[in-house]
């Protein structure tokens, strides 16, 4: 094993770690809020169209938080890379995976969170993709 490898394997745990505690602070910060929690970006989601906001901002907490999970695998993956390189090439399948595919099953997720907690009306005002 040579300095490279190692470094390499530091920089992809740290990548992915970060990018997990990036979205599980989304999730922690949307389980805190008080006000209801966007997920477009420069869309305003008003109080009044939520029909429960503690249990809107904690159903989009749940789903930002296991998101997050993916990409803390693949930061240990990428760190057990410096041992073998199947564990770097299943660190890439794994974060393409969360990246690709698995942003659309996040968008997916939050639509139907959105269909249940937002009163249909207000949908058309909020939702670009309704």
């Amino acid at each position: 094993m040579n300095n490279e490898a190692i470094v390499g394997a530091i920089l992809t745990m740290g990548i992915g770690c970060l990018c997990g505690a990036l979205f599980y602070g989304i999730g922690w910060w949307s389980d805190r809020k008080k006000a209801p929690m966007g997920f477009w970006s420069g869309m305003e989601l008003k109080p009044e169209w939520v029909r429960d906001i503690p249990a809107y901002n904690h159903e989009c907490a749940v789903m930002w938080k296991v998101y997050s999970i993916p990409y803390f695998i693949s930061g240990i993956l990428g760190l057990l890379g410096m041992f073998h390189v199947g564990f770097t090439v299943a660190m890439v399948v794994v974060m393409v995976g969360a990246t690709l595919p698995g942003l659309i099953l996040l968008i997916c997720h939050y639509k139907k969170i959105e269909k249940k907690y937002i009163y249909r009306e207000m949908l058309d005002k909020v939702d670009p993709f309704c």
